[in-house]
């Protein structure tokens, strides 16, 4: 029987329950808002300049077929006091100036032949935009936020079939008034790797004159070598003889929602040796509770 592969030194063992507040995926709060929103006509989000028109190749991990369909994310956002700006407007504006620095994202999948491999043909011909208005708070939504929510395809706009991502756009975002002068973001993005993007989106819409994390795209240290060279066997990725886990019925599993504030991350951080505990990151402590968990099941069953 294989055994699972222990976690590298680095990843701390997973904090007690009681550091991790956890609420059941079936959601005890009542959901009792029914609202409709309010859609304007779908538009194009372009640069607010001028961008380079040009190809960017794609990884070999970008081209994985299993990663070829578009990842809803919903958020929301509360006013800030004193701030009479328009949230859609601001939203609007802060898009433009991110899409400048982030020009791949404005563009359009294109695929070669003959193999199908995937290409992004910088055209700025921008992302999908949807304004929309409701007349719910966020109080009426829930109190945590948290899915399912009441209403769900309100929330979210059009974008077509999710697995046909060429010649798309390659981000749909329907931007949502709230009452009380909220708004509420549910964009539809193609996997392309794209996590800063929110954050520079954030900082441009506050005002600032640059994204705090500039983009880099160098796709090409993900990519193999022409004529690939096995230096080891990766364990991790072959089946395990008697891995539960796909013929386990979902109605069997017990799913929860686990928020890492940081209270959290400091629990996580003191689990660690000191000399580690000093220059890990977030992401690299929320790296190694993930491999914890996702080798949990695994561990048990064997």
């Amino acid at each position: 029987m294989k055994r699972p592969v222990s976690a590298p030194a680095l990843y701390p063992s997973v904090p007690k329950s009681r550091t991790l507040r956890s609420i059941p995926l079936a959601n005890t709060q009542e959901l009792t808002a029914s609202f409709t929103a309010d859609r304007c006509e779908q538009e194009l989000v372009a640069p607010a300049r001028t961008t380079p028109h040009e190809i960017k190749h794609l990884s070999d991990i970008d081209n994985q077929r299993s990663l070829r369909f578009y990842q809803t994310v919903i958020e929301f956002f509360r006013g800030r006091p004193g701030d009479t700006r328009d949230p859609v407007a601001a939203i609007r504006s802060g898009l433009r100036e991110a899409l400048v620095y982030f020009y791949p994202l404005a563009g359009r999948l294109r695929e070669l032949p003959p193999d199908g491999r995937l290409i992004v043909e910088c055209t700025a011909e921008g992302v999908a935009f949807v304004e929309a208005d409701a007349n719910v708070t966020l109080a009426e939504l829930g109190e945590l936020l948290l899915p399912p929510y009441p209403c769900v395809d309100e929330h979210l706009c059009d974008f077509g079939d999710g697995k046909e991502i060429l010649a798309k756009p390659l981000a749909f975002l329907q931007v949502r008034r709230i009452l009380s002068r909220n708004a509420h973001v549910p964009p539809h993005a193609r996997r392309l790797r794209h996590a800063p993007i929110p954050r520079s989106h954030r900082d441009m819409v506050r005002g600032e004159p640059q994204p705090t994390v500039l983009p880099v795209w160098e796709r090409e240290l993900l990519t193999s070598r022409s004529a690939p060279r096995v230096t080891r066997a990766h364990l991790a990725y072959e089946p395990l003889d008697d891995d539960v886990m796909p013929t386990t019925p979902p109605a069997d599993m017990a799913g929860h929602y686990i928020f890492f504030g940081p209270a959290e991350i400091s629990a996580i951080r003191k689990s660690l040796p000191e000399s580690l505990a000093a220059r890990s990151t977030v992401f690299e402590l929320l790296t190694a509770v993930a491999w914890r968990l996702a080798t949990l099941p695994t561990i048990v069953c064997a």
